[in-house]
């Protein structure tokens, strides 16, 4: 998968985002948080097989670029659901 801007997407980020997707629905639909959180694990499988990189060497400005994006997505999360309940 590859970004807007050509950079390719980790797998790690992949599995935040839908881990962290799992624990943001958990509370009103359990299933479906439980389902995701459980589908988050099997993301470093699914990669490799359409051939990304899985293998864990530390790779700092990815895990910098995973860490802006999570934090700049959940900042829109709380302001639209801010917006919606006003």
């Amino acid at each position: 998968m590859v970004q807007a801007d050509h950079r390719p997407v980790s797998h790690d980020f992949l599995q935040a985002t839908i881990l962290t997707a799992g624990l943001m629905v958990l509370k009103d639909h359990a299933l479906l948080g439980l389902g995701l959180m459980l589908s988050a694990g099997e993301v470093p499988r699914i990669c490799g097989a359409f051939g990304l990189d899985t293998s864990t060497r530390a790779n700092i400005m990815s895990a910098v670029y995973a860490a802006q994006t999570a934090v700049n997505t959940t900042r829109t999360v709380v302001q639209t659901v801010g917006a919606a309940a006003k």
